[in-house]
């Protein structure tokens, strides 16, 4: 988050096309997962303030009622030396191990600093802050490593590391800032030898399995995603993932959306992940706190500040990151599911998260992993035009799947671990596909018309 506040079908795949592709595809792209994530910060806190979690009616803890709507990862922020230890390493620790005892997957946000670290402010902890740069430096890397190593002695190694928060105008000011008037190749040179120290400070701990994130917030600025990472990658920073925060209230339409995505993975050759989303399920408010979206104006058109809503949008972003080439796109990270209003800890947050003002898990919620639930994605016939149909279900191994549709298209294959296993173009009206070469199991198939504006989703289970 950027910190703007404190409270805060089935599917198969052709035959003749499977072989072809499984040789063509990369095998780093086969075995990336999809990371449907949330970052659950506040989770601890709101559960101390009397805050509980329900799913048809039964209550349990809010991570685990994510994890049962397909949530497989949790990010977690870390700062230096706040106020009472909120978001520091003890409690970090802790919220760590909840992560790991219900088996997901880990997320490690540093701000380097105190509080809240995002592009209108990137503070130096107060224990830094009359250091020379030879010493920021060394601390830098030096706090990183002491953070992993904790987490490693206590089994609890982080998945992805983000160095530094929303970082579109550096860190660490103003040694690391860059932008407006420290728009310098010397300001950019500290920048990136301050993010190099936290990489090596991770990776001294934690070793070469940790990917690292570089992680800023023009989800819907294209040109700002080429100006940051020109400069960036100028300086040969080694890191695995670009992280973008996209808030459609923010930063744009999803043709925004798109447009910054494709300058993301084709200029730098990187996988991407949006590592804050979010929309509101309602305009309504229920506490004293005025809500970061409040007015009709601020949503997007065909998207309404309804629970229904709020999913389509979630599935629509979620669609767009799928349907980057050569799995490009790696997952989303919810951010906050868990923040609603309590009437002792209000939030401005509160219509943006995933769960009601009763606690009760929102539609949404399943619509971060599209291959985890899948069947109840698929749009209706009654409200779609696609009218895809895909039978029988389930299938016997190496029989074909049959399907109409009212529109040719581009059809792609997942396994339930997210991974691309083929894709195919397909007429309109009937087709069909072979199960050949696949193992069985449950898969999901992604049906887009030829325009590119529509998709339809269906699960579909292969027997041996």
């Amino acid at each position: 988050m950027n910190g703007r506040t404190d409270n805060p079908s089935r599917m198969y795949r052709p035959l003749a096309i499977l072989a072809l592709f499984l040789l063509v595809q990369s095998a780093s792209s086969q075995s990336r997962p999809f990371q449907a994530c949330g970052d659950m910060s506040y989770l601890d806190e709101l559960e101390a303030a009397g805050a509980r979690f329900y799913d048809g009616g039964m209550q349990k803890n809010a991570m685990a009622i994510l994890k049962d709507h397909g949530m497989n990862m949790v990010r977690l922020r870390i700062w230096h030396t706040p106020d009472n230890g909120r978001d520091g390493l003890a409690a970090t620790l802790q919220m760590a191990k909840r992560i790991k005892a219900l088996d997901l997957g880990f997320m490690l946000d540093f701000h380097y600093s105190d509080y809240w670290a995002d592009p209108g402010k990137q503070y130096k902890p107060a224990a830094w802050e009359n250091l020379n740069f030879t010493a920021l430096r060394d601390s830098v890397r030096t706090y990183s490593a002491n953070v992993i190593q904790a987490l490693v002695d206590q089994g609890t190694t982080p998945d992805i590391v983000q160095i530094g928060n929303e970082t579109t105008t550096g860190m660490l000011w103003d040694e690391g800032r860059v932008g407006g008037s420290f728009d310098t190749t010397s300001q950019w040179g500290r920048y990136t030898a301050l993010t190099k120290a936290g990489i090596e400070g991770v990776r001294e701990a934690g070793g070469n399995d940790i990917q690292i994130m570089i992680h800023i917030d023009r989800g819907g600025d294209a040109n700002g995603v080429r100006w940051f990472f020109d400069n960036f990658t100028d300086f040969n920073v080694d890191f695995d993932l670009i992280g973008l925060s996209y808030y459609p209230f923010w930063h744009g339409d999803l043709s925004d959306l798109e447009a910054a995505l494709d300058v993301a993975t084709t200029r730098y050759d990187k996988p991407v992940m949006l590592s804050e989303i979010a929309y509101p399920w309602t305009l309504q408010w229920f506490d004293s706190q005025n809500n970061f979206v409040g007015s009709a104006d601020q949503l997007i058109d065909g998207y309404p500040a309804t629970p229904e809503g709020q999913r389509a949008m979630m599935e629509a972003i979620v669609q767009r990151v799928l349907d980057l080439p050569d799995r490009m796109g790696v997952g989303v990270c919810y951010w906050s599911p868990e923040l609603w209003a309590l009437p002792q800890y209000p939030t401005a947050w509160e219509n943006l998260a995933l769960f009601d003002n009763n606690g009760d898990v929102l539609p949404a919620a399943s619509a971060l992993n599209p291959f985890f639930n899948v069947a109840s994605e698929a749009a209706s016939p009654e409200s779609s035009p696609l009218q895809m149909e895909v039978y029988p279900n389930p299938v016997r191994q190496g029989d074909p799947v049959r399907g109409t549709s009212a529109d040719s298209g581009m059809v792609r294959l997942f396994d339930i671990q997210g991974r691309e296993v083929g894709t195919t173009a397909v007429p309109a009206g009937r087709w069909h596909l072979d199960t050949a070469g696949l193992t069985p199991g449950v898969y999901r198939v992604s049906f887009r018309d030829a325009r590119g504006k529509r998709t339809e989703v269906r699960m579909i289970t292969i027997l041996p």
